[in-house]
Parts: structure tokens; sequence; C-alpha cells
């Protein structure tokens, strides 16, 4: 596996038309959450979507996501790299809900998936979204009492 690293100057032009159709990716994605999603949280769009490059480092994000997760997604992004440096594929899907990893908290459910043009890692797609019960000892996942 290669890693894109090219760098190249753009026109301004040019740069806004990138910029406008990585947005509408994420957009598009977000679409395809809410039109597939059997949960009420993720109907009233407690979810972020995102795209990074090769490094882990944010390109873009919708146009309505939420602050609080897309502040967040690279380090997510960043720490499945670390977890998973020279281990990563094409097809890989990486599930992680770990708040000291970029996590916002323990519902915080993220699905990161990496971008190849065939053997070179281009970047990474990534959907945030919060399930309101991941198990354990009090329904909702929030125990209060827990220490």
């Amino acid at each position: 596996m290669t890693t894109a690293t090219t760098s190249t100057t753009l026109d301004p032009v040019t740069f806004e038309v990138l910029k406008n159709s990585f947005i509408t990716s994420v957009d598009q994605m977000a679409e395809q959450i809410l039109r597939t999603c059997y949960s009420f949280v993720i109907y009233n769009r407690d979810f972020s979507s995102g795209l990074h490059d090769a490094q882990g480092n944010s390109v873009a994000q919708g146009n309505q996501d939420i602050a609080v997760h897309v502040g967040t997604l690279h380090f997510t992004c960043k720490a499945v790299i670390e977890a998973f440096k020279g281990d990563i594929h094409p097809g890989d899907v990486y599930a992680i809900n770990d708040p000291y990893a970029g996590g916002t908290h323990f519902n915080d459910v993220r699905l990161i998936r990496p971008i190849f043009s065939g053997t070179t890692l281009l970047g990474f797609s990534q959907s945030n979204g919060h399930w309101s019960d991941l198990g354990g000892s009090v329904p909702g996942s929030f125990d209060v009492t827990a220490k």
C-alpha cells in the first residue's frame, strides 16, 4: 500500500469546484444515512460525516453536521491510522466509539472506511452517529452510578 502525498497549487476556480464536490459527497453520505436508518436519534440528525486525507486530516464536512462531531472526526481517523498502520486495505471498515480516541462520548459510534485508487490510499470516509443504547447496566448506556 502506498499513501498519496502529492501537493499541487490550485487556481481559485479549481479549488472551489473541488471543495464543493467534496462537501456534496459528504452531504450525499448524510442523505443515505437518513434514508436507510431505523433510529429516531438519527432521524433527528444526531450524526455527522466527513472526508479525510490519507494522513487523517479533515478535508470536508457536511453542511448540516453537528459541530462537536466534526471538530473531533480527524482525531478518530488518526487513531485508526495509528492502530492499523501498514494494515489498512480496500474494503476495510473500522467501527470505534472510544471517547479517548476522538469520540465525543460512549454512545457516538464512528464508522471509518479507507478510500483507495488501486493500491494507493487516498483518504478516508467517516460517519458518526449517536446510538441510543449500546448495552450496559442501565437502558441508554448512561449509568450515573458508574465509577
